[in-house]
């Protein structure tokens, strides 16, 4: 049985609540933020420590965060012209 409940998946896991909000949030990302992440335009310096810290919900605000927190230069790159394919390491 799959765990449906935030006090089930902790126990199934073995994790604990506080990280599991903050890994449920990363669901609430703007789809433009979740894009540049996966075609490899995310700014650097963008953790995923970084991305668990508390983001405004609405995605608009959202952007103007991630693009303002210069301190680790976080500012979304342009797409490239060239066309790639979305490489995700999948641990094995």
């Amino acid at each position: 049985m799959r765990p449906v409940t935030v006090k089930e998946l902790e126990a199934a896991e073995k994790i604990t609540s506080p990280y599991v909000s903050r890994v449920l949030r990363l669901t609430l990302l703007a789809p433009g933020i979740v894009e540049a992440i996966l075609d490899g335009r995310q700014p650097e310096g963008m953790t995923l420590p970084g991305l668990m810290e508390p983001l405004p919900l609405v995605w608009e605000a959202q952007r103007k965060t991630v693009s303002g927190r210069t301190r680790c230069g976080w500012r979304l790159r342009a797409p490239s012209t060239s066309v790639r394919a979305c490489r995700l390491r999948v641990p094995g």
